[in-house]
């Protein structure tokens, strides 16, 4: 039976027998429900997701349980009792008597619980079903590296190097497909306008349906960057109630999350570059040098010892495309004027 749930809480949604059917085994009828449901109740997704979770952590399958073989059960329970009654008539010890009905009565529940779990649950399916706990599966880069790759539902991902993304082993049976990112990554997400698409960095959270977007999100950054290339996200604080400050993020937006204050900002792109470090390209826009010195650690995977000072005033602007690691350096001895060596991983300034 559909009703209004609009003041549902995440245990309403749990015992609700129309949420579980759709959660457990929807219909045609019961998925465009809920699509439309979410659709317009976008700021409760997380506590469907939370909902969901509940219902698939233990799900019973519905056993037609004969009345008479409840009554057999507490008839058997009955009679030892009394066989236990009997044995105790010839205790003159009042206590170990009283002590040992109270034993019997407190098992009473576990007798019944014994009962039904043994009697449904079966290897083919039938009866309880306990789902396993789900594990994390993690995807990580280290400097230097990055990787391709596609998630369950068909989403492509491609992760910088520095970066890490991590989702459930169940991520494919879940009704919110969730990941977390930490680094930089470019999402390709497979549409599913059933099964919305959550990306959690930190505090900001990204919602989509199906559309080509970049997050960077690193812990050493003082912002978070939400990049679209196609289609539509929507940026949200979690520290925020459902009527904090929300963020649509269209074509060639640019979502950019300020981790001090905890606020939204948009703006426009001006060019690809944001997305073209996933085709082999580092761009510099006005750069600094720490700034310059932390992308080359992490995109060659190498170190960086400064024997003296460097100007810290100069800024640097280039672009280079698949290029050795002695190109850009050749490059920057130009602008900030040093020597260097390179032995191993570690660069040396002088």
């Amino acid at each position: 039976m559909k009703r209004n749930y609009k003041n549902h809480t995440i245990e309403d949604f749990a015992q609700d027998s129309y949420f579980q059917k759709w959660v457990k085994n929807p219909d045609q009828e019961c998925e465009e429900f809920w699509s439309d449901w979410l659709s317009e109740n976008s700021n409760r997704i997380f506590e469907i997701d939370e909902a969901s979770d509940l219902v698939l952590s233990l799900r019973f399958k519905e056993s037609n349980i004969e009345e008479e073989n409840i009554i057999r059960l507490w008839s058997n329970i009955s009679k030892n009792i009394n066989n236990e009654k009997r044995i105790s008539h010839y205790n003159k010890n009042n206590n170990s008597y009283s002590l040992l009905l109270k034993v019997a009565a407190s098992l009473i529940p576990l007798f019944i619980i014994g009962y039904l779990f043994f009697t449904n649950l079966n290897p083919v399916g039938e009866g309880v079903e306990f789902s396993a706990k789900a594990s994390t599966i993690k995807k990580e880069n280290p400097n230097g590296k990055k990787t391709q790759f596609t998630l369950p539902d068909g989403t492509r991902v491609f992760l910088n190097s520095g970066s890490k993304l991590t989702y459930s082993s169940q991520f494919n049976e879940e009704i919110i497909r969730r990941v977390k990112l930490k680094g930089e990554a470019f999402f390709m997400v497979k549409r599913d306008t059933l099964r919305p698409f959550i990306i959690e960095s930190g505090n900001l959270q990204t919602q989509v349906l199906g559309t080509a977007f970049n997050v960077r999100a690193f812990d050493d950054e003082e912002n978070i960057f939400v990049a679209v290339e196609e289609g539509k996200v929507r940026l949200q604080n979690k520290r925020k109630d459902e009527n904090g400050e929300i963020l649509i993020l269209e074509q060639n937006d640019l979502g950019i999350f300020k981790k001090k204050n905890q606020s939204l900002k948009l703006e426009k792109l001006e060019g690809s570059e944001v997305f073209d470090w996933r085709n082999g390209v580092i761009h510099f826009q006005k750069a600094n040098f720490k700034e310059i010195r932390r992308t080359l650690e992490q995109w060659y995977g190498v170190s960086f010892v400064i024997n003296g000072k460097i100007d810290s005033r100069k800024d640097f602007s280039g672009s280079y495309a698949n290029k050795p690691l002695r190109t850009v350096l050749d490059g920057l001895q130009f602008v900030y004027d040093f020597d260097y060596s390179i032995k191993n991983k570690t660069i040396t300034i002088n």
